[in-house]
């Protein structure tokens, strides 16, 4: 009997334990990417922000004309679980 429980048990725990995604390297690098975009947007947004405080209409609209420029890529919910993945800029 305490055979049986011994198998059983790892059996058991080893059907719980869930296997961490592998991460290809394409997907890794549209995260990064991805990441490297959302840091130029929060650059832009803070510009934005500064030429609207003083009244530039010039450099804000430049840098909105940048803001729309930079790419928004395509990110799968289940790549949002990547250890490198970012948050995008809030509202």
């Amino acid at each position: 009997m305490k055979l049986l429980y011994i198998l059983l048990i790892p059996l058991l725990l080893s059907c719980c334990a869930k296997p961490s995604p592998t991460w290809d390297d394409e997907v890794t690098e549209i995260i990064r990417q991805d990441a490297i975009n959302k840091a130029d947007q929060i650059l832009c947004l803070e510009v934005i922000r500064a030429a609207e405080e003083n009244n530039d209409t010039d450099g804000f609209n430049f840098y909105i004309s940048e803001y729309m420029r930079i790419p928004r890529l395509e990110i799968k919910d289940e790549w949002k679980a990547h250890p490198e993945y970012v948050e995008g800029p809030q509202r």
